[in-house]
């Protein structure tokens, strides 16, 4: 019982932090584009809700927002909050095998680095810090689809006797992962595949989708983990 209370502590921590950084997240992201005047979903980017300056980029005037910090804070939030969580999946899917045990590890690692990110995006908006903005921006989007591919490996090559793989839900979770590996690669300008997928061509559009469906994936990775353990409170006590 006590070799166990590491393990109980993480996976309990990690639940919470989860899910206050869904809540933060989805909520502080709404307040900041519900007071900013006539914001698009589609057709402006998510780091528009935090100019703290007026600034001129490529022919075009990005206004200082009402109330910046609004977005700012929900992002620095958000991120520090992935640090607790991602460490915490080594717990609730207890791996046998040792590159499974690493996959894990990058995945830990590849949250903790967009998370970082993540709240650097906060710290440095694009009015007052162009470049740092970019960079701490690009580095978010490229942590985040590459959590997608490697949790999308890991749930597919997990052992058939994890907790994880009991229900056919997990077929759910490459399916999304496959999806935030199209987005990303949207984003990231390759192949050019913007100008091929119909519909919408805004980029900002996908940028936000590559977040929103970020953590979609893990609240509902969160909520069959809860129910994992109270149906099997043996394996985790």
């Amino acid at each position: 019982m006590l070799r166990n209370k590491p393990k109980i502590f993480w996976i309990k921590l990690g639940l919470i932090s989860g899910y206050a950084a869904a809540f933060v997240f989805l909520v502080g992201t709404t307040v900041a584009m519900l007071i900013y005047p006539g914001y698009s979903f589609f057709n402006q980017f998510i780091s528009e809700l935090g100019v703290r300056q007026d600034i001129f980029i490529e022919g075009n005037w990005l206004v200082r927002a009402l109330y910046p910090e609004a977005l700012n804070v929900t992002l620095i939030t958000t991120g520090l909050l992935f640090f607790p969580f991602f460490p915490s999946l080594y717990f609730l899917l207890e791996p046998k095998q040792l590159w499974r045990k690493m996959l894990i590890l990058f995945i830990s690692l590849g949250g903790l680095v967009g998370g970082a990110f993540l709240s650097l995006v906060g710290v440095f908006d694009v009015g007052m810090f162009l470049v740092p903005h970019v960079v701490v921006a690009l580095g978010c989007y490229i942590a985040l689809t590459v959590v997608y591919v490697l949790w999308g490996i890991l749930v597919v090559t997990l052992e058939k006797e994890s907790l994880y793989k009991r229900s056919r839900l997990w077929i759910i979770d490459p399916i999304v992962c496959l999806l935030g590996l199209f987005i990303g690669v949207v984003n990231t300008g390759l192949f050019n595949l913007i100008h091929y997928v119909g519909g919408i061509e805004s980029l900002a559009f996908y940028q936000k989708s590559l977040a929103y469906l970020f953590v979609i994936l893990f609240c509902y990775v969160g909520v069959r983990m809860i129910i994992l353990v109270k149906k099997n409170p043996e394996r985790f006590q």
